[in-house]
């Protein structure tokens, strides 16, 4: 988690996105094609493996009817009532030469030429073996059961080869159908397998953003709470928020105003300090010149009372003169 503090929030969260996003679209995809395949696959299975299977062993079927109906015909030499071993015969074999006839146009389309030549040879095969066995059982009836047996041993290795084309046709389909259900089985375990794995990878990246988006909470957190210290002008604790991230660039930008703040302080406290050594110079000076102020007051009031005295005495001088003066008169009118 110590590479994630280096990386900003911003990267963070565009990356945890872009790697969710890219998980679930590949999930999607591997999903899809796993399911495209599977169902090809099972498509095959239903569309032509198992329809086909069964119809080749119909086709065997067919091929031992035919000879069942000519020996059954053969044994009752046609008698009234036990005479329709030659219809069912023909009836078989219409039914499996169409049933052939039809596989040959099919594997022409998947353009598997192999399968068409085999079916081609075996269409023929079962021509051939079909008219042997119709003229084995007339032999049984018309000349007895000795040149009937003749012919029998004709039939039979017609009989052995087309059970033997049948049956290996039938296992290659039998092998290709298990096959089809192995690599069906095969994609749906890695489909699931691929599952766990996308689900585990884009579980560590959410649990790895939630992670680192609690280590965000908490770095906001921590400096929730030195907020508030600081708010209680408490600047003793600096944020230690180590990264590159964007709230690490909030605490370097942070402890940088935390210093600024300390060194006004500091540097205010010794303004103070200069202030109050003056204020107490200041002081003193006021105090001398109030001292100094006192003593001039009081000469002042003295120099004021004398002044009043000299006025006094000047006025009481100028009455006495007045006095003389208007005694002078009339001492003047008297004479």
């Amino acid at each position: 988690m110590e590479f994630l503090k280096n990386m900003t929030i911003k990267r963070i969260i565009q990356t945890s996105s872009i790697l969710i996003v890219f998980g679930l679209i590949l999930n999607t995809f591997i999903i899809y094609k796993s399911a495209d395949r599977i169902e090809r696959g099972l498509f095959n299975m239903k569309e032509e493996l198992l329809p086909y299977t069964f119809k080749f062993i119909n086709l065997k079927i067919d091929v031992i009817q035919i000879q069942q109906w000519l020996t059954d015909v053969s044994a009752t030499q046609a008698k009234e009532g036990f005479d329709d071993g030659f219809a069912e015969a023909e009836k078989y074999y219409i039914k499996a030469s169409a049933m052939v006839s039809f596989m040959i146009r099919v594997h022409k389309e998947y353009n598997e030429s192999e399968m068409v030549e085999t079916l081609k040879k075996f269409k023929k095969d079962l021509k051939e073996y079909y008219l042997i066995g119709k003229k084995m059982a007339h032999t049984y009836i018309d000349e007895g059961a000795d040149e009937g047996n003749k012919m029998m041993l004709l039939l039979d290795p017609f009989s052995a080869e087309l059970q033997e084309v049948i049956d290996q046709i039938i296992k290659d389909h039998r092998a290709e159908t298990f096959i089809s259900i192995e690599e069906s089985y095969s994609d749906l375990d890695k489909l699931q397998r691929t599952n766990i794995i996308l689900s585990i990878v884009l579980l560590v990246i959410v649990l790895g953003s939630f992670g680192y988006i609690f280590t965000v909470i908490n770095s906001i957190s921590l400096i929730e709470i030195l907020m508030k210290k600081y708010s209680n002008l408490d600047f003793r604790e600096s944020c230690n928020i180590s990264g590159k991230n964007e709230v690490s660039k909030i605490s370097i930008n942070l402890n940088l105003m935390i210093d600024n703040i300390r060194i006004f302080l500091k540097e205010t406290l010794n303004v103070n300090k200069d202030i109050v050594v003056k204020s107490k110079e200041l002081i003193s000076s006021v105090n001398f010149v109030s001292e100094s102020s006192e003593e001039q007051t009081k000469l002042v009031k003295l120099l004021s009372n004398s002044m009043d005295k000299i006025q006094n005495s000047m006025e009481l001088e100028r009455l006495s003169a007045e006095d003389g003066m208007n005694e002078s008169r009339l001492t003047g009118n008297i004479l």
